[in-house]
């Protein structure tokens, strides 16, 4: 049964809400949805912060061509969610997250079982759409292929990217969510042999000021979380394995050695832009315009670096750097400039 506008954006928003308290989104990644009918759905606009949402910034987008009214640009992957509620008349709420231990995980690139003892996930499989670009028509064409493939799943992995979740009712699919996060966390230990430990940026140290004199602030926060102080040791650059990481920081995350100096190193290039950098030994530092920017930069690095652990064990390729230099060229020229008309 489909949710009237008022039930819908109460829910979507609270379900954005949760989402951030629970670690399973941050900032303004990802995507949220509830169906209005047969013909419409109801979704998060792009670029917005889900802590700052009202209703009027939630946008209805038809379910056959993706088209909306108004000037407010719906979220990019209307797509994806468009094709579950066109193949799924049951689903009634999506949620494209962009979890840890999930995100992590899809870089394996394929269809993962599970035993009833791993996990409460219908079907036995988390299935695992084919590679391809955030937001483009072929991502909705492998979702669409998967859906068609599982019909008992409620949940798939988007490569590099994160994860699709739905189900009959808001309810049921926040508990697909978590219950993906959760089985992702296993299957993530039992492939790496590592066990994930949790972290807290607050203990990590934030520095603010601007730099050679110029008229901008730049946020630098030392991250010493265990998969970045993981990586640090490496003591080498680290390819990128998360789209997310690429579309803020480009093909690559430089690692310098400061030779047991206590100085930190920030390049030039990146004072007062998002930015960072693997100091060997030392964890990392990353930086942005401001504080929620360098905050969502550091959890976004601590879930490359659990990527990357996976990856370079497995022999997995991460992103080539033609793909990550688009997706950064991509990101700075179209996404941030439609985030900030959708937040003027």
């Amino acid at each position: 049964m489909a949710y009237t506008k008022d039930e819908a954006s109460r829910l979507v928003i609270e379900a954005g809400l949760k989402l951030i308290k629970e670690g399973l989104i941050a900032r303004t990644w990802g995507n949220i949805s509830a169906r209005l009918s047969g013909e419409t759905f109801l979704i998060t606009p792009s670029g917005r912060a889900y802590d700052s949402l009202t209703p009027d910034d939630l946008v209805e987008v038809k379910i056959k061509d993706c088209s909306y009214e108004g000037d407010i640009k719906p979220s990019s992957e209307k797509g994806v969610h468009a094709a579950v509620y066109a193949q799924r008349p049951e689903a009634e709420f999506v949620i494209h997250a962009h979890s840890n231990n999930a995100s992590a995980i899809s870089i394996l690139q394929e269809d993962i079982k599970f035993t009833r003892f791993e996990s409460d996930l219908p079907g036995g499989v988390i299935p695992t759409a084919r590679y391809a670009m955030t937001s483009t028509d072929k991502l909705v064409r492998h979702v669409a292929t998967v859906l068609k493939r599982h019909p008992k799943a409620k949940a798939m992995l988007l490569p590099y990217h994160g994860t699709l979740c739905y189900g009959g009712s808001f309810e049921e699919a926040m508990e697909v969510t978590r219950n993906l996060e959760k089985t992702a966390g296993t299957i993530f230990e039992r492939r790496t042999g590592d066990r994930i430990k949790p972290y807290n940026l607050k203990n990590n140290t934030l520095y603010k000021g601007s730099f050679g004199g110029k008229d901008f602030e730049t946020h630098v926060i030392q991250v010493k979380t265990p998969f970045v102080m993981e990586m640090s040791l490496r003591g080498k650059d680290l390819p990128i394995f998360i789209e997310d990481m690429a579309q803020m920081v480009g093909s690559v995350i430089r690692c310098k050695d400061v030779m047991g100096r206590k100085k930190f190193i920030i390049p030039r290039s990146a004072r007062g832009k998002r930015s960072a950098t693997l100091v060997k030994g030392e964890g990392a530092f990353v930086t942005a315009p401001d504080r929620e920017e360098a905050e969502a930069l550091a959890i976004l690095l601590e879930k490359q670096c659990q990527a990357a652990d996976l990856g370079l064990k497995k022999g997995i390729r991460p992103l080539s750097t033609g793909q990550a230099t688009l997706e950064h060229y991509i990101y700075v020229n179209k996404y941030s400039k439609q985030k900030d008309q959708n937040n003027a």
